[in-house]
């Protein structure tokens, strides 16, 4: 009885870690995950600063920073209060305290229109 009482509060637990992020594969068999939640933004002071994979950030690039996605990987933004999306490189994993899912520089910010009560989805086009 333990055993299976057991066996069903694992089974509880990872579905709620597993909600967040659902993945499938493309015609192309690159993976696709999907998040959601809120973004954080680059402020203009950090212009030029080193990033944790030893590059500047440029503030008119379109890049942003992701806690577990490897350096390089190419994703796609998108908005959720008014549907815009951007494709972006992620070049950074250094994130500020808090809830968010990304770090967004000022360019793709200015692309998606965003805010700082907006929801973003991240989609994974090719992942590394």
């Amino acid at each position: 009885m333990k055993q299976k009482f057991f066996l069903f509060t694992l089974c509880f637990f990872l579905s709620f870690l597993l909600t967040g992020c659902g993945s499938k594969s493309n015609s192309n068999n690159e993976l696709i995950c999907y998040e959601r939640g809120y973004a954080a933004f680059y402020t203009l002071e950090e212009n030029g600063i080193v990033t944790s994979n030893n590059t500047r950030y440029e503030r008119s690039a379109l890049t942003a920073a992701h806690k577990n996605l490897p350096y390089g990987t190419k994703i796609k933004v998108t908005n959720l209060n008014n549907g815009r999306s951007v494709n972006l490189t992620i070049t950074d994993h250094n994130m500020p305290e808090g809830d968010y899912i990304i770090k967004l520089s000022e360019k793709a910010a200015s692309e998606l229109a965003a805010s700082v009560n907006d929801e973003f989805s991240i989609d994974i086009i090719k992942w590394g």
